[in-house]
């Protein structure tokens, strides 16, 4: 007798991701320095759709990594839309910040890109009132030999967030091959979570992460049966007389007690909640 679930009944009634669309906005100074930032995430709340949270407040989940982001930036508004598809969703690791953590590094490299600037010194320029963030960044760019020449066709790309009480960077070194497909050949992490206890317990998580993402990141996820496709994220940008679309970014192992890195292999929908913080 056959006593598992078949295939198809497993993924109909398993739990997804959210899926999320997200629209940013930001103005720069002649220097190319951001002085204003606008972000709206339009998605179904999880906390909501599972009762732990009332319907019409903010999903906190949902907006981890989005309200929070550590960059020093004069004028900031982010909203959140809810936008429930029908689908059951649930949490995957570092809940929210692990998509919108994405989000938001690739929008920075959209304006380091805006503003000709090495997308590592301008992180590093954004975070004066951030040091943790800042100490994980120098950190992972300083192991992963930022700057140094790389053999013809790699590249480099780096990454900050905040989950979940810990700090983390990462450098990925990568390569696209002529029909597309991108091959990471080095990963580089950092992570500040104070003080470990069992240092090979974080860098155990540091390096499941590390496949999770990879995983995420190359791999198609299977479609819900009963819902249409969606894109995963948008975004756009504007400042002064200048513009850009969309691009994608990268997102950790002890040596120490708080610092430590090692290689490891609907902008129309009407808004329901706010997070804000201005600067004028």
């Amino acid at each position: 007798m056959k006593i598992i679930w078949t295939r198809e009944d497993d993924i109909q009634h398993g739990f997804y991701r959210p899926a999320t669309y997200n629209v940013f906005r930001a103005a720069l100074d002649p220097q190319g320095k951001p002085v204003a930032w606008w972000n709206r995430v339009v998605g179904p709340g999880i906390l909501i759709q599972k009762g732990r949270a009332q319907a019409g407040t903010i999903d906190a989940a949902s907006m981890e990594g989005a309200r929070n982001f550590p960059y020093d930036i004069p004028n900031v508004l982010v909203e959140w839309t809810n936008k429930d598809y029908g689908v059951p969703i649930g949490f995957w690791r570092s809940v929210g910040a692990s998509q919108n953590a994405f989000i938001v590094e690739s929008f920075i490299d959209e304006l380091a890109h805006l503003a000709q600037k090495d997308p590592y010194e301008y992180r590093r320029a954004l975070l004066g009132k951030s040091p943790r963030h800042r100490g994980v960044l120098e950190l992972a760019a300083t192991k992963a030999n930022w700057g140094a020449p790389l053999p013809a066709g790699r590249a480099r790309g780096i990454a900050v967030a905040f989950s979940y009480g810990s700090y983390v960077a990462h450098v990925a070194e990568v390569s696209v091959a002529p029909d597309g497909k991108v091959r990471v050949h080095k990963l580089t992490g950092a992570i500040d979570c104070g003080i470990a206890v069992n240092p090979d317990q974080v860098k155990a998580q540091m390096e499941g992460g590390a496949v999770y993402a990879l995983t995420a990141a190359s791999c198609r996820p299977p479609r819900p049966p009963c819902a249409t496709p969606s894109s995963r994220s948008r975004a756009s940008a504007s400042a002064p007389c200048q513009s850009a679309s969309t691009s994608s970014s990268a997102r950790n192992s002890p040596e120490g007690d708080r610092l430590a890195a090692g290689p490891l292999h609907a902008p129309s929908l009407p808004v329901d909640s706010i997070y804000a913080r201005r600067r004028l």
